[in-house]
């Protein structure tokens, strides 16, 4: 069974002091993942992603954008283990919360999916983590 093991913020390229990022400042978001070898062999389906919701004022980011390389799957897209985007048992996907979400003071919260498997056979996973004053 694929789990979404961590889920994490970081500036990237660069520092945060006092637990605080400043504003206009974006935030990735990294997403680590596991499969059994088995699973990961098969090529299983799966589709992951991620949103930002500001605590602060209740507005939502809408679909995070893929960061980093290799890229990660867009949000929502179905796609496979042992493929481009998910290559090693334990893998991680990033994305990015743009540095205009989000105001001095604010609290913003990073909830993220793993979806795996089609049809009747799904397996959801959910992250609700990493509440970041900005």
């Amino acid at each position: 069974m694929a789990n979404l093991v961590r889920l994490w913020t970081t500036v990237p390229l660069g520092t945060f002091t006092n637990l605080s990022i400043a504003p206009g400042t974006p935030i990735e978001v990294a997403i680590d993942v596991e499969a059994e070898s088995a699973e990961f062999a098969s090529g299983a389906a799966f589709a992951v992603g991620a949103i930002a919701i500001n605590k602060s004022t209740g507005e939502t980011s809408g679909p995070l954008l893929p960061a980093g390389a290799p890229p990660s799957p867009p949000y929502g897209v179905i796609t496979h283990m042992a493929g481009a985007e998910w290559d090693t048992v334990a893998d991680q996907f990033r994305y990015t919360v743009p540095g205009g979400f989000g105001a001095s003071n604010d609290i913003i919260e990073v909830c993220a999916f793993l979806r795996v498997g089609v049809g009747a056979s799904v397996e959801a996973h959910f992250s609700f983590a990493h509440v970041i004053r900005i």
